[in-house]
């Protein structure tokens, strides 16, 4: 039993042995088999899963004996050469291909001998040890692939093995000692990824056909990955990325990395300033993130975080920019050399980095600028920085979030640049932003340049704090709320004055100083600004100006200044609503020529309002010398109101609303004599380029003064007590309108010591008023209690007026004809007093005289037609008064004189007008005439046209020496006249005729009490002229004249003439004299037309009457003279006789006279009955004492007949004379050359006789004269 058991046993044992040594036999067998197909087919199916790119090797394969798991030594994956250079020609490389080697793979946890299916693989360990990893991407394989890459389809992992695997799983992964690099190939700087000596450890490692959507980092569900030797995680020659050690851990959700440095090659730094681009140096001590995860999606790997935390970083940054002068040889960079974003840093690995906080502790900061090979230094002590929300992925760039973040707050402290392009220094002592709270703070700036031996503009600042709020970032910034707090600024202004004149040189200007903000920003909008006592200084060097501001405060609105506002915008920004005031305002302004000093200023373009106080503009020295005119002002005080900027920016409009000067005092100084010139550029359109439109609702000026001292020596001052003006709308060169506009009590006073006159020069240039515009409209006007006072060596004038006013002025101004409207103008009370001094005469020149010109010629120049609906002239007062050389004066008198018109117009080129109503009435108006030698004055004046008078009375003309002296003083010794006239009238006076046709056209003519007093006198020698008929005026009167009738009461003739050898004068009066006209007129309406006088009255004393036929037309040379006369005692004519001819008639009675004549200019006839008895006459030697000559007596008597006719049987003597007029004496004396040779005709004298006795005595005065020797002074008198 015992041997049965142990037989059995052995048999087992056999049997198991066998079993065991064919078991054995066959695992070897099938661990062989494995082992073998793998040799042989591993490296094949390797080469067709990759279409013969790959080739597949290693060193050694094992299967192990008893576990059956796999393990391969001395692993190698890489390209086909052959391959490669095929696809590569073809441009067919896969996005990305491997190098790999690997010292050791070891499978763990499956048995591989015994399984027939390898579609489902679990392994606990999958090891791989000393893995060398290299990963290329060439060059046209970036994320902007070449089209033939975009259209080929990626596969993933899971593709790739599926034909072999449909499920793997793998507990643990371990990769140890591993180098892996990442290469994109690039001919001009490849970029290489890289990891040495790194540990990587993945769990629960998953792939099927549902990893790529699982969203698992690597396809596990953790993983760690440690790298503690130093390692250079990413290497260009741009940026070379260095760390001391690394560790990652998704179990505890933990980054940690050491000794962070980031910088680009050494040769690639040195040469940085020969490319345009950015180049970075940095160095962190630590980085760490915590809460971190990892995902997957569609393929593309996403890392989120929940903090990041820098520490202790030293950031160098330095930008170089092309240049901006072709002469600067920066080269560009080409599309290859544009600077990294981070995403194109990370995005090979990262497709999406998200951060829920990022916190930068103790950061130093070295930003340098370089441009035109001048560079730009910006340093920070310590800057912390914490952010929320980074995000970094494709769309990063587009959204361009400052620093990749929604919001962040930066706290900098000792923040330093030095700007070498824009010669400054700046120093900030504390920077704060915070973009959560939109809280921006900068404490403590200084800013100086760092040469003053310079050609640029620079300056010297600090500022005590800038704060910010409501802040934004975007390409530039813009804010809600920016406040400036006691500024104190140093401005140099520098130009460069050009040398030499090639026109190919450019013009040197200085650069702006606002240049430091270009690192920072694009733009800078700031929808409210304050800036609170500000101290400013200007200094202009080439001037050699300086301009000081004193405790400034300025607010702004909607602020902007950017690159296009520093071109386009004069005062570099824009800005919708501007309010600044400062204080105690005094600098040297215009070239050092004026001191312009303000107490205190403030305007605001949101309220409209400017307020300055005490305002004074003093003349320099510098002033006097070069200026042609000096100009001296001041005010306490300049309000305004209602100003609209906007207007003003959008179509330069000034529109104001109230505008108010207290009392200004102007002083203007006229140092030199300028040319004409001047004022033509003055009033040029170019001068208003900086105004188009002006509109003011309120003006109001308080007791303005203004003075005007002339070079000439000449002055004028003027004030007012107030000047008011309402709604004033002014288009430049267009229209202007006002609504009404007052003047209170304006006085001007005008001085001028020189005798050199040259108002009427003045006067008499045309005034341009284009620039006032086409188109004039004045409401109303009204100036009251006005004085104005004109005082020269020649004359005095002063002018008063109670009120002066107009309304309704329209004025339009056309090239083809101008017209100026008025509604109604008032004069009330105006008193004008002329006083007139005596001075040498000086030579007159004769075109000055002739160039005279009449009112239409005047205001030619500016309108062709003038209508004014009313005028009224009310209680105006004249009074002139004119000092002669000799101590006389002249006086002219107007007193309580009113005038009414209405309807009138004028028409310029026509040169006539008409009149729809005129009432005009004035007492005691007088005014020299003839020089001054006599004064004319009118005790009323009345004329009206709606009752169809007009009516002068009381007129008297009154000479200004008496009567015997007046031949002596006047410069061509005329007759002394006087001449009173109680009335003249005119009625049913037709005014419309007198304005339309320019004719007097009346129906009746009345004078009364008329005195006319002649006197000649013989004794003074005068040059005689050609003297015309007096009825001539009336042919040649420059109007028109149709009267009716007309009658003459009460006119009254004194003729005295006195005797060139004699002291006692003759007299010959009309008194009574009563006349009628009829057909009074020099229009002629058929041949031979006469105007008929119809006179009675008496001639020393007898009655007479007489009829004269005047010719109306100047064609017509003739006119008919006839006189009658009865009982007159001729011895009344003694008064005539004796003093003139030494004749005294003894008795004589006039019976009965006739005379009638007809008579031309040239020659007359005339015929006369002379009825008289007992003429008897005296001759004396002399008529003083009374000596008779007897003998001459005795001849006259023989030769003068007693009586006419003879006897009473005997018939009258008739005369009938003719003879030649002698034209140079007067009409009256003609009179007497027809009446002469009648009348002695008429007692007995033939006119042969007369010739006869003329014959003698002209040939006795030549002997006489010849012995005497007056000959010559006889044949001149002869001339004469």
């Amino acid at each position: 039993m015992a041997k049965s058991r142990h037989k059995i046993l052995k048999i087992s044992l056999f049997a198991l042995a066998l079993l065991v040594v064919l078991g054995l036999s066959v695992n070897w067998y099938m661990t062989y088999r494995l082992k073998d197909k793998l040799n042989k087919t591993l490296a094949e199916a390797v080469s067709n899963a990759t279409n013969g790119f790959y080739r597949f090797s290693f060193e050694k394969l094992s299967v192990g004996f008893l576990s059956g798991e796999l393990s391969i030594y001395g692993l190698q994956l890489v390209p086909d050469s052959l391959v490669f250079d095929q696809w590569q020609q073809g441009d067919s490389l896969p996005k990305v291909y491997y190098k790999i080697n690997v010292e050791e793979i070891h499978f763990k946890g499956v048995n591989l001998t015994w399984r027939r299916d390898y579609k489902k693989l679990k392994f606990n360990l999958f090891e791989v040890n000393s893995p060398d990893i290299k990963v290329f991407e060439p060059t046209y394989s970036t994320d902007t692939l070449d089209e033939q890459h975009k259209n080929r389809k990626s596969q993933t992992l899971y593709q790739i093995v599926s034909p072999y695997i449909n499920r793997l799983a793998v507990s643990r992964i371990n990769l140890t000692n591993m180098n892996v690099s990442y290469t994109v190939v690039d001919s001009v700087s490849p970029v290489v990824y890289g990891l040495k000596e790194a540990n990587f450890f993945a769990f629960n490692f998953l792939l099927d056909e549902n990893s790529s959507e699982s969203g698992k980092l690597l396809l596990c569900d953790n993983f760690e990955f440690s790298a503690s030797t130093p390692q250079s995680l990413l290497y260009s020659d741009e940026i070379i990325l260095n760390t001391k050690n690394i560790q990652l851990s998704t179990i505890d959700s933990i980054i940690q990395i050491d000794g962070v440095d980031i910088h680009p090659k050494d040769e690639f730094w040195a040469r940085r300033l020969e490319k345009t681009g950015d180049y970075l140096k940095a160095t962190v001590d630590e980085v760490k993130v915590k809460g971190v995860g990892f995902e997957r999606r569609k393929g593309l790997n996403h890392l989120h975080a929940r903090t990041f935390d820098i520490r202790s970083t030293d950031i160098q940054y330095h930008s170089v920019q092309g240049a901006s002068d072709d002469s600067i040889p920066v080269e560009e960079k080409s599309l290859q050399d544009e600077p990294w974003s981070l995403y194109t840093i990370l995005s090979p690995i990262l497709y999406r980095t998200s951060i829920d906080m990022i916190s930068v502790e103790e950061t130093k900061f070295n930003y340098v600028h370089t441009q035109n090979n001048i560079t730009d230094v910006y340093t920070l002590g310590k800057f912390d920085f914490h952010a929320n929300d980074f995000l970094v992925d494709s769309l990063s760039e587009k959204l361009r979030k400052f620093w990749y973040v929604d919001n962040f707050t930066m706290i900098a402290d000792n923040i330093n640049g030095t700007q070498r392009s824009n010669n400054s220094e700046l120093n900030v002592k504390r920077l704060y932003l915070d973009t959560n709270t939109e809280k921006f703070e900068i404490s403590d700036i200084k800013i100086k340049p760092l040469s003053t031996n310079t050609k640029k503009d620079y300056l010297f600042g600090d500022v005590k704090s800038i704060s910010v709020d409501g802040l934004e970032y975007t390409a530039g910034v813009s804010a809600e709320l920016l406040n400036i707090e006691s500024p104190n600024i140093e401005y140099f202004k520098l130009t460069e004055k050009n040398k030499g004149k090639s026109k190919d040189k450019k013009k040197v200007s200085p650069e702006n100083v606002l240049d430091f903000f270009t690192p920072y920003s694009d733009f800078l909008s700031v929808k409210r600004i304050n800036l609170k006592n500000a101290n400013l200084i200007y200094h202009n060097k080439e001037d050699d100006e300086t301009f000081r501001l004193k405790d400034l405060n300025f607010h702004a609105s909607k602020f902007l200044i950017s690159k296009e506002t520093r071109v386009t915008s004069p005062y570099l920004f824009t800005s919708e609503d501007i309010s600044l005031s400062f204080r105690d305002f005094d600098n040297l302004l215009f070239g050092k020529k004026y001191q312009l000093q303000i107490a205190a200023a403030d305007v605001s373009t949101s309220t409209g309002e400017m307020v300055l106080k005490n305002i004074k503009l003093t003349p320099q020295a510098k002033s006097w010398k070069e200026a042609s005119v000096v100009y001296d002002i001041a005010s306490p005080l300049i309000q305004i109101t209602g100003f609209d900027n906007i207007d003003y920016f959008k179509g330069k409009t000034i529109a104001v609303k109230d505008f108010f000067v207290e009392a200004p005092q102007i002083k203007v100084m006229k140092t030199k004599i300028d040319g004409g010139d001047n004022k033509k550029k003055a009033l040029s359109p170019e001068k208003s380029s900086f105004l188009t439109k002006l509109s003011v609702d309120n003006l109001s000026v308080t007791d303005p003064n203004f003075t005007y001292i002339g070079k000439e020596e000449d002055s004028l001052r003027a004030e007012l007590t107030a000047f008011k003006l309402d709604s004033l709308k002014w288009n430049i060169h267009h229209n202007l309108n006002i609504a009404e506009l007052m003047l209170q009590s304006p006085q001007v006073y005008y001085a001028n010591s020189s005798n050199k006159e040259k108002l009427d020069k003045e006067a008499s240039r045309k005034i341009d008023l284009e620039i006032l515009g086409r188109n004039i409209n004045i409401g109303k006007l009204v100036v009251s209690n006005a004085s104005v006072n004109l005082n020269r060596p020649s004359d005095t004038l002063d002018f008063k007026i109670a009120q002066f006013d107009f309304s309704g002025l329209s004025w339009i101004m056309k090239e083809d004809g101008s017209s100026l409207d008025l509604a109604a103008i008032n004069f009330y009370k105006p008193t004008l007093d002329i006083r007139k001094h005596s001075i040498e005469k000086q030579n007159i020149d004769s075109q000055t005289v002739s160039s005279r010109k009449d009112i239409y010629s005047f205001i030619a120049p500016y309108l062709h037609n003038l209508s004014v609906g009313e005028f009224n002239l009310t209680d105006a007062n004249l009074n002139y008064s004119n000092s002669k050389t000799d101590n006389k004066e002249e006086r002219q008198k107007l007193n309580e004189t009113s005038l009414f018109l209405r309807g009138l117009t004028l028409d310029t080129q026509k040169k006539k007008f008409d009149l729809a109503d005129i009432r005009f009435n004035t007492k005691d108006l007088s005014f020299p005439i003839m020089d001054g030698f006599y004064t004319l004055s009118f005790g009323n004046i009345n004329i009206d046209k709606r009752g169809q008078i007009a009516e002068v009375s009381d007129v008297k003309m009154k000479s200004t020496y008496p009567k015997f002296e007046f031949a002596y003083k006047h410069p061509k010794h005329k007759d002394w006249f006087d001449f009173t006239m109680g009335k003249f009238q005119l009625s049913g006076l037709d005014y419309s005729a007198l304005t339309a046709d320019n004719k007097i056209k009346a129906k009746h003519l009345k004078i009364d009490d008329v005195v006319l007093l002649n006197l000649k006198n013989q004794q003074i020698k005068i040059e005689h002229n050609i003297m015309p008929l007096i009825y001539e005026k009336i042919q040649k009167l420059p109007v028109q004249l149709d009267i009716d009738s007309a009658n003459v009461n009460n006119f009254s003739v004194l003729y005295e003439e006195l005797p060139r050898n004699g002291n006692m004068s003759a007299e010959i009066h009309f008194d009574n004299m009563n006349g009628k006209i009829s057909g009074l007129t020099n229009i002629a309406s058929y041949p031979q037309q006469f105007i008929r006088l119809d006179v009675d009255g008496k001639f020393m004393g007898g009655p007479f009457t007489a009829r004269w036929d005047i010719p109306v037309s100047a064609d017509y040379d003739c006119f008919v003279l006839e006189a009658n006369m009865q009982q007159f005692d001729m011895t009344r004519l003694n008064g005539v006789f004796l003093p003139l001819a030494k004749v005294e008639l003894q008795s004589g009675i006039l019976q009965d006279f006739y005379f009638r004549t007809e008579a031309s200019s040239i020659d007359a006839r005339a015929n006369m009955l002379f009825r008289y008895n007992d003429l008897k006459l005296t001759i004396f030697k002399d008529i003083e004492i009374e000596e008779q000559n007897k003998l001459l007596s005795r001849i006259a008597n023989i030769l003068v007949r007693s009586n006419n006719p003879n006897s009473k049987r005997s018939k009258p003597r008739v005369a009938d004379v003719t003879l030649d007029r002698d034209p140079y004496h007067s009409t009256f004396n003609y009179f007497w050359q027809i009446l002469q040779p009648a009348l002695a005709e008429s007692v007995g004298v033939s006119q042969q006789k007369q010739n006869m006795a003329k014959k003698v005595t002209q040939f006795f005065s030549k002997v006489k004269n010849f012995f005497t020797g007056k000959k010559e002074s006889k044949e001149k008198e002869d001339k004469k």
